[in-house]
Formats: C-alpha cells, sequence, structure tokens
C-alpha cells in the first residue's frame, strides 16, 4: 500500500513510511490530506524513472474519497512499462509524482522515492485457476486412438465403450451387455447394425 500524507499549506506530500509494493500488483493509495481539502478538481499520481527524461511507469488518476480528508485509489503494478522497466532488475527505487488539483489550482509536490520488488512466483499469462477437464468428443478422440476400434476383425469397442461382436453370417457388429444379480447373470445380444 502506499501511503501518503499531503500538507495543504506547504504542498508537499509524505509517504507514511518506507514503501515497498510488489510489481504486478493492484496496489492500493492513500492520500491523507492535512485539512479538509474544498474541491478535489483532480489527484494523478505517476511512477517514474530518474532519467534525464522521465518516463511513466505506472499512472493512476481514478481517486475516490473515502471521508473529508482522505482519498483512495488503485494503481495498477502490472503496467507494460513498469515491467518492461524492471526486467531483469533486482528492487528497484522509482520516483512518485503526486499532483492535486484543489479549488482549480493545480500543486505537484516534489518527488518521492519507493521501491519496487519484482515478482517471485509468476503463473501463467492467464487466471485459469482450475483443473482442466476434457470435453465428450476429446475423451471421444482419446479413447479411439488408444483403443483400437477393431481387433482383428472379431470385436470392438464403441465410443460409448460398448463391446460389441462381428457376426460373420450377418456382417453386422452385435452389442453385448451382462445384468442381473450375482449368480444369475445374463448376457443379452444386441440387434445387428453396420
Amino acid at each position: 500500500m502506499i501511503t501518503l500524507t499531503y500538507d495543504l499549506t506547504t504542498g508537499i506530500a509524505k509517504l507514511a513510511q518506507t514503501t515497498v509494493i510488489k510489481q504486478g500488483a493492484a496496489v492500493p493509495v492513500r492520500i491523507a490530506f492535512s485539512a479538509a481539502p474544498g474541491a478535489v478538481n483532480a489527484i494523478q499520481l505517476a511512477l517514474g524513472d530518474d532519467s534525464a527524461a522521465p518516463q511513466v511507469l505506472a499512472y493512476t488518476e481514478t481517486f475516490a474519497p473515502d471521508n473529508d480528508l482522505t482519498w483512495t485509489a488503485l494503481l495498477d503494478a502490472s503496467d507494460t512499462r513498469l515491467a518492461a522497466f524492471m526486467a531483469g532488475k533486482s528492487p528497484t527505487s522509482v520516483n512518485v509524482e503526486l499532483s492535486v488539483t484543489l479549488d482549480g489550482a493545480r500543486q505537484v509536490a516534489p518527488n518521492l522515492s519507493l521501491t519496487i520488488q519484482p515478482p517471485i512466483i509468476t503463473g501463467p499469462a492467464s487466471s485459469d485457476g482450475g483443473p482442466q477437464y476434457y470435453t465428450q468428443p476429446e475423451i471421444n478422440t482419446l479413447l479411439e486412438s488408444y483403443v483400437p476400434s477393431t481387433v482383428a476383425g472379431r470385436y470392438r469397442f464403441k465410443t460409448d465403450g460398448a463391446l460389441q461382436l462381428w457376426n460373420a453370417t450377418e456382417n453386422k457388429w452385435h452389442s453385448l451387455t451382462l445384468s442381473g444379480a450375482a449368480g444369475a447373470e445374463v448376457l443379452s445380444i444386441g440387434a445387428g447394425e453396420s
């Protein structure tokens, strides 16, 4: 979480504590004003590098009031610009710029610094999150590839699992089913099919 205090008299922002955030996360941002700010027209927060021509690495301006003194937003630390900047780096310090427009007057606080940590655990690009289940057509394809449909022209397994025997006299396949209680089983032969 990024927590900033903003002094309305001096226009200086301070981080409430040493701040370390994780790249790739949705980071809560909290701005606490020293007094009720009046009309808040805009609040913008950007992370940037410290080059001669600073690049914006992540940005938010969707602040909403929690109460008269506190405004909050989420900073998307999975921004592709930040990801490109952090590629191959260990925890790195970046600049934080806060701009507030109060009662129509824009004020930009002097830059602050926080640390970005790269993720240690990285996963798939999508959030599948669950087990993979096969569909019936996929199961049928797998069965057909592993279980021969016809063995020596004498018996076969259908995709529904039915065992069939070949009747050479009729030139047809017949399904076999077994039913009945233990010791009184009955073997049934189904009608012929091509």
